[in-house]
């Protein structure tokens, strides 16, 4: 019992350290905003690839309109304006 004591003894300053250096780490990644660029770049690299392709095959805005309404089953009317 007593080796249980001794272990538990000193494995609670090694748990406080743990907790302070992730709070510690939590706040250097949020005040340098590196967790925004991450998901940013996260959440448009499909997008990347999807507008490579597109770039390649539209030759015209209204062609680029129809393209994108057949692949995502939306209307083409009045998005054109919004692709360049």
């Amino acid at each position: 019992m007593s080796l249980l004591w001794t272990l538990a003894l000193r494995g609670l300053p090694l748990l406080g350290v743990l907790v302070v250096v992730l709070v510690l780490l939590v706040v250097a990644l949020g005040a340098t905003g590196f967790s925004d660029r991450v998901l940013n770049a996260s959440v448009h690299k499909p997008h990347v690839g999807v507008s490579a392709a597109l770039s390649r095959a539209c030759h015209s805005v209204r062609h680029c309109a129809t393209m994108c309404s057949e692949s995502t089953g939306h209307s083409p009317q009045g998005r054109a304006r919004h692709l360049w």
